[in-house]
This record gives structure tokens, sequence and C-alpha cells, in this order.
């Protein structure tokens, strides 16, 4: 990605499980980094990081959807969105944007800020 970026360490039964690399083409052509973290062998979530798109000149602040809210951590402004399907944080930090979707339903967002808050660079 040209760039160091976050991502989430391991710590207790917290596993980074798997880590890609993807390639996208057309519309949302980019470099995106995924990370999959599971506790005891089961998905909790994934975080994705890739440039944050040009074409959000107004960035997060953008977001405004009824199932949506902002929320503050990391010393940053983002997103949290809830529905019946899917849990997500959303965020710009550093020229990156962050996407972590929650894969747990009993894992709360409190919780999912106390890993947020604890990201690090890669070596």
């Amino acid at each position: 990605m040209g760039s160091t970026f976050l991502y989430v360490p391991e710590a207790e039964n917290i596993v980074l499980n798997n880590v890609e690399l993807i390639e996208l083409k057309g519309e949302f052509s980019r470099t995106e980094v995924s990370m999959d973290y599971t506790n005891n062998n089961i998905p909790i979530f994934n975080l994705s990081v890739f440039p944050t798109p040009n074409e959000d000149d107004n960035g997060i602040e953008s977001f405004t959807a009824s199932n949506e809210k902002r929320i503050r951590f990391r010393g940053v402004e983002g997103v949290y969105t809830e529905d019946d399907t899917y849990q997500m944080l959303l965020w710009d930090e550093q020229g990156l944007r962050y996407s972590l979707m929650i894969m747990d339903a009993d894992l709360s967002v409190n919780q999912v800020k106390q890993f947020v808050n604890k990201m690090k660079y890669v070596p």
C-alpha cells in the first residue's frame, strides 16, 4: 500500500488468523489489506485497510444513514453502523480508511473500541 498501517495486535484468545492483500479493479480500484481475527478459532471481526478514497472529500463526515452514528475513538471521529445483519466501525486515519466488520454478535461496540484503541503500526 505504500505506507505503514495499523493492526490489532494479538492478545489473550484474540488471534490474527489470516492476512490477505487484495487488488481491486474497476470502480473500487485500490489495494486493500484484509485481516481476519478469531477467538478460540471462531471469527470475531475483520479489519480492512485501504487508502482513503479521493471522492470522499468530506471523509467520514459524509456518512449519515439512519442506522449510523458518529463515535469517537483513537482521537478521531468515526462511524458505527448497526442493523439486523451486521455491525461495523469505519474511520479515516493518516490517509487510510479502516473498516472493522464485527462478526461475533456477542461482541459489543465498547469491546471493539478497546481493541481499536490498542492498535499498533505494522513493524
